[in-house]
């Protein structure tokens, strides 16, 4: 069995998903049919496919790929999975994705809503993270997006050398060129990529029935396990769901959110010595 030397760790609704479509069409890469093991986090044990390292190594199989890796987003998230990987994989190449830490909480909330009956509104979403915020990544919608010190914890593990980052704004905006400067930074040649492949859109359920699968944890653990992710996508987008037009932050909550994440967002523009793809912080 074949140890992974590369890991997809960007935030949630940071455009992972889309970057693991991209990277899985180079003939020299391997990622998983099933994306997030969620080996390394301290995930709820459901979302957990591997608890022992040969599980987790069996996803991986036998090929000759140069870059063996897998897509956890959460792994950006809790502060012990860069120190964690790096005792196991110490000279891995780290890929973070990013994205204006108000539209990525916003992205969140919409995902949320779709899949969780009742879902608490972005009000009291932040109030309660104001009085505790929780510790978990499935539940701190504000914390996911705290990214200093997200980086700074792989930079202080792998050194920055081996660390990428790069922002959903730029993924959309000029998806070869971020294609590119990643394909450079993993040290693999070039390999025409359909970059037009995205995932990750807004949806609401169809109907009664679409909206009950699509909150069912068990209907959405079964479909992971049976399903590859462009038939999960073909069900969730064209058979349960419709892209409707995707509801904007309030002015309100987005104000709250500026706040709160302005000196993390300045903090982070002087870690990666340049310019961050929103301006607001400044």
């Amino acid at each position: 069995m074949r140890e992974p030397n590369f890991f997809l760790a960007g935030t949630t609704k940071g455009g992972t998903s889309t970057l693991y479509l991209w990277l899985s069409q180079h003939p020299d890469i391997f990622l998983p049919p099933r994306k997030e093991l969620h080996y390394f986090c301290s995930c709820p044990e459901r979302l957990k496919v591997a608890h022992t390292w040969d599980e987790y190594l069996e996803f991986f199989g036998s090929g000759d790929e140069r870059i063996v890796g897998e897509a956890s987003p959460c792994y950006l998230y809790y502060p012990a999975i860069a120190g964690a990987i790096s005792q196991k994989v110490p000279k891995a190449k780290i890929l973070a994705s990013l994205r204006d830490p108000v539209e990525r909480f916003w992205s969140h909330f919409l995902m949320n809503r779709t899949y969780r009956e009742d879902y608490p509104a972005p009000a009291e979403i932040l109030n309660e993270w104001e009085k505790q915020p929780p510790i978990d990544a499935t539940d701190d919608l504000v914390g996911m997006g705290m990214y200093h010190d997200q980086i700074a914890h792989f930079y202080h593990s792998f050194g920055e050398s081996n660390i990428k980052v790069v922002f959903l704004e730029d993924m959309s905006a000029h998806p070869q060129q971020v294609l590119a400067d990643i394909l450079a930074f993993l040290g693999i040649a070039a390999h025409p990529v359909d970059t037009d492949e995205r995932d990750k859109m807004y949806v609401e359920g169809r109907n009664a029935v679409a909206h009950f699968l699509l909150r069912n944890r068990r209907v959405r653990r079964l479909g992971a396990g049976l399903l590859g992710p462009r038939a999960r996508r073909t069900v969730k987008y064209s058979i349960l769901g419709q892209s409707d037009s995707r509801p904007q932050v309030p002015d309100d909550i987005a104000g709250r959110l500026r706040e709160i994440y302005r000196y993390d967002s300045l903090a982070l523009e002087s870690l990666l010595s340049g310019p961050l793809p929103w301006a607001w912080h400044r």
